[in-house]
């Protein structure tokens, strides 16, 4: 534990403003450059030990890992934005909870469970407020990439608070009318594009001083969005 609060037994309501200050120091991408998923080591240390079943290590820092290392979304740009700001945006919430707990002098009555249906109860906004629509969008095929992160959940005893939220996402109306479209091609799609860019990668390792393509991480982003749903699957698969 890298932050001083004050013990979760003598916690005060006058204590709200540093909590507030410390816990914010900590959100993921701040200036800190601490790993992203330091926010939840942080609250296990406070409020547990719940060890690896508990909501901020068994859950909240297992798959903040778990998608910023996902390949397929951080090569794309609205994938990437979205893994960011939902991070940050969960982070927030369950801030903003836990000082709110602080204020009106309910932090010692805080149990795993609590917190766990706490922080459940703010995923679904957190995901849309993240920039999900943009997801759908721009990289359809991304969502299911999305939504197979967690699969491990739903034969979990998170499985009904998992379902929930996904129901709660998808019954979104932005998002219906998106899937729609998305069951068709994308007006991105080129399939010759990807044959051609797969067939430029390997001359490349083949013919010395050959330029190649932007690689993973980049503005290869632009390259991607002309591809459309076909292209995305390529580019989730490669």
């Amino acid at each position: 534990m890298i932050l001083t609060l004050p013990p979760k037994a003598t916690c005060s309501s006058s204590d709200w403003a540093d909590v507030y200050s410390s816990l914010s120091s900590v959100v993921a991408f701040g200036p800190s450059g601490l790993p992203s998923y330091q926010f939840y080591q942080e609250i296990e240390d406070w409020l547990g030990p719940w060890g690896v079943t508990g909501y901020p290590i068994g859950y909240g820092k297992k798959y903040n890992i778990k998608f910023e290392s996902n390949l397929p979304l951080m090569r794309d740009m609205y994938g990437r934005n979205w893994v960011h700001k939902t991070t940050q945006l969960l982070q927030m919430a369950l801030r903003d909870y836990l000082v709110n707990q602080v204020r009106i002098g309910t932090l010692s009555a805080i149990t795993e469970p609590i917190l766990r249906a706490a922080a459940f109860g703010m995923h679904a906004k957190a995901y849309v407020d993240g920039g999900l629509l943009a997801v759908a969008e721009n990289s359809p095929e991304l969502f299911l990439v999305i939504v197979a992160i967690p699969s491990e959940e739903f034969v979990s005893a998170n499985w009904v608070a998992t379902f929930r939220q996904v129901i709660t996402v998808m019954t979104l109306s932005g998002l219906k009318n998106l899937f729609r479209t998305a069951l068709g091609m994308h007006v991105r799609s080129n399939p010759l594009t990807i044959i051609i860019r797969l067939i430029w990668e390997e001359i490349t390792t083949r013919v010395p001083g050959l330029v190649p393509l932007p690689p993973v991480g980049s503005r290869d982003d632009d390259f991607w969005d002309k591809l459309g749903f076909i292209g995305g699957v390529a580019n989730v698969m490669k």
